[in-house]
């Protein structure tokens, strides 16, 4: 227990360091994959016109 506190320590204290440019690009990321979701959507919903 005391060794896995520590580890969560240790990546707390990175995840601090390099929390600002790793939320960028999980921001960055988040919005590509909601981007490329609606854009699948949108997609799927031209076909079923062009199927229906």
């Amino acid at each position: 227990m005391s060794a896995t506190l520590k580890i969560s320590q240790k990546v707390r204290k990175i995840y601090q360091h390099i929390s600002p440019s790793l939320s960028m690009g999980y921001y960055n990321s988040l919005r590509l994959l909601l981007t490329v979701i609606l854009l699948k959507s949108k997609l799927v919903q031209s076909v079923g016109l062009i199927l229906y």
